[in-house]
């Protein structure tokens, strides 16, 4: 029975189309396809639109038309024409969640829910170099735009009273930059800003008396466009691109202020400006990155300095500086709770009466098995705290942590994590029988044969004149045609082979980045702050702190740990099984200056921080509910 489709074509630019693979070439392909496969093609979606970033009209309208009409399968030429970004990729991973069938016609592959997990990190490796890709059409527009700069031409679109009138090759006429209608208007404008001294919303009043417009006609110059006009280094000689200023060399350009009225009139509006702090640079390393698991408010470093000064015998005064470690401190701030132990989220309290504004669900986001349906089934949220409940304003007191303290933990909870070579090397053998590997190598081998074939008869036709079976007009005809056919297909054999190439050249790259993970660890060890704090930004989602008293034989001893939530690529590559976590993990003993092991799991362990290895019989630990975009999530810390 035939099923409903969409088509999907799409170029970057007017030059790829008419250079590359144009949109009625892909419209061609997918035709072809839907009839081989007996799908019925409902509506063509096709445009030129970049891929680079997310937000694309065609690209929303397609998938809200197959949402609208229940159509469930999508036919494109490859992923390169379905996304480049990584916003797009997660809403594709949504679209087949939901039931899709993506045909990427191009390279012979079907993915839908049901696809392999091997394949999907294989397409999601595949993204990873598309976006390489992207880096590096990035780096040649770089290229040319620093040769324009060495030639004093401006890489971007001229300001308001220039205009660019491209180069002639024929005519051997550079490209120039010429006033236009709106030059003496902008002169005007500048300089009553500098006679009058106006505020920048009286200059916009100034600009509709003078009848000065953007570039474009019908809109009028706006607020942000007034400072713009008057920050522009180009009406006077020079440009500014990238941090770095340019006199302009291109032929017919003429200032129309000069040099001394416009640092005047950057004068006037230093004046008027606030100064900003500049940003410092990251002093402490886990500044930014860690959240008190009590109250939920981020830990900031500190490093106290004592000074000190004393008299000697012989009447002199000595002075000396202790510089203690740093440590890391919570910033205190209040916390709602209904029994002391269970944190409310500031959002859901009314703060005048202090009672809970509406019910708040836990939702497991997990499914049982229905013994009666012999199927499984969802779990339904549940209300854990409910509407009208009152509650009580804490006050956080979470201890300080020390940045060694806190340095080991991260390693000990790091480095307790394996590479499982064995699941990798599977991966590996599965990059390698990829199925746009065996599409490529499959046409080459069609190319070669069909060159082989149209040569051989070629050498016939030869054959056949000299024997006189054939006349010359006969021959010289189709010796045309076979020689434009072998052409065709050399045409077609050295794409293959070069797609070929790069193919290799992406999947080796692919398991060279692999391979580095295997020597994360050492790379910690060497990574300056910066770069660690980098490091964890890229694993984690959210790094907590936990920490509990108890008295054991009459002495009081505290209890200090983080936990470390890792982000969704991470986790990615545990569920893959590339990467494994210890399944026993001892506490740490106190010299070594680290705790016990939190993975992002239920249970968590606690390191003890006096008393070595002996674990009592600890009450139970504060509760935090933790709040996310679609539910609420209830887990003991």
């Amino acid at each position: 029975m035939s099923e409903y489709a969409v088509k999907y074509c799409r170029v970057s630019t007017k030059d790829q189309e008419e250079h590359g693979l144009s949109l009625d070439a892909q419209e061609d392909l997918l035709r072809a396809y839907a009839e081989e496969k007996d799908l019925i093609i409902v509506k063509p979606f096709r445009g030129n639109e970049s891929a680079k970033a997310p937000g694309r009209k065609l690209f929303n309208a397609m998938l809200d038309y197959c949402k609208e009409n229940e159509i469930i399968h999508v036919l494109v030429e490859n992923l390169d024409r379905l996304h480049r970004n990584k916003e797009d990729e997660l809403t594709i991973d949504k679209f087949l969640e939901d039931g899709g069938v993506m045909h990427r016609v191009g390279e012979r592959v079907v993915r839908d829910k049901d696809t392999d997990i091997e394949d999907q990190t294989i397409d999601e490796i595949k993204g990873v170099f598309t976006r390489h890709e992207r880096k590096k059409i990035s780096k040649r527009v770089k290229y040319a735009h620093g040769q324009m700069l060495k030639r004093g031409e401006p890489p971007f679109t001229l300001p308001l009273g220039y205009k660019s009138i491209p180069r002639d090759k024929d005519k051997g006429r550079p490209r120039m930059i010429v006033p236009t209608e709106a030059a003496p208007k902008i002169k005007q404008f500048l300089q009553i800003f500098h006679d009058k001294k106006f505020p920048l919303t009286q200059m916009l009043k100034v600009a509709k008396d003078i009848g000065l417009k953007s570039v474009h006609d019908a809109e009028l110059i706006r607020r942000e466009d007034v400072a713009r006009i008057i920050r522009q280094r180009f009406y006077y000689g020079e440009f500014e691109c990238v941090g770095s200023v340019y006199p302009i060399k291109a032929k017919g350009y003429k200032p129309i202020i000069t040099k001394k009225l416009w640092e005047e009139n950057q004068e006037i509006l230093k004046s008027r400006t606030r100064y900003k702090k500049p940003e410092e640079k990251l002093r402490f390393r886990y500044n930014n990155l860690i959240s008190c698991g009590r109250c939920g408010r981020l830990f900031y470093g500190i490093q106290p300095v004592h000074r000190t000064k004393w008299s000697k015998k012989d009447g002199t005064i000595s002075e000396k500086e202790y510089t203690y470690p740093v440590r890391y401190l919570c910033t205190k701030g209040p916390w709602y709770s209904d029994d002391g132990v269970t944190r409310i989220p500031e959002e859901y309290v009314e703060k005048d009466t202090l009672v809970v504004k509406k019910d708040i669900l836990h939702d497991p986001d997990d499914y049982e098995y229905d013994a009666k349906t012999d199927d499984w089934k969802r779990i339904e949220p549940k209300v854990v705290v409910k509407k009208g409940t009152k509650v009580e304003k804490l006050k956080c007191d979470m201890p300080l942590f020390e940045e060694n303290e806190i340095e080991g933990i991260i390693y000990s909870q790091i480095s307790a994590i394996k590479f499982n070579n064995k699941v990798w090397q599977e991966m590996k053998d599965k990059l390698f029988k990829d199925e746009t590997k065996e599409f490529l190598d499959y046409e080459i081998q069609i190319a070669k044969t069909e060159i082989t074939k149209s040569e051989t008869r070629r050498e016939k036709l030869y054959n056949d004149y000299g024997n006189g079976i054939v006349t010359g007009d006969f021959v010289t005809s189709q010796m045309k045609k076979i020689d434009a056919h072998i052409e065709e297909r050399k045409s077609r054999l050295e794409e293959l082979e070069e797609d070929r190439s790069l193919y290799d050249e992406k999947i080796g790259k692919s398991i060279q980045i692999i391979d580095n993970l295997k020597s994360w660890h050492e790379k910690w060890e060497k990574a300056t702050d910066e770069k660690k704090n980098e490091m964890l930004r890229l694993m984690t989602v959210k790094i907590s702190t936990l920490s509990h008293k108890a008295e054991i034989d009459g002495k009081e001893h505290l209890w200090k740990d983080l936990y470390l939530i890792w982000n969704e690529e991470f986790n990615r590559l545990f569920e893959l099984g590339l990467f494994e976590q210890p399944k026993k993990k001892k506490a740490n003993n106190p010299s070594s200056g680290g705790g016990g092991s939190s993975f992002n799991c239920p249970k968590i362990r606690y390191g003890l921080s006096d008393i070595g290895s002996s674990r009592p019989n600890l009450p139970s630990l504060p509760r935090i509910i933790n709040i996310s975009t679609d539910s609420i999530s209830k887990g003991t810390h």
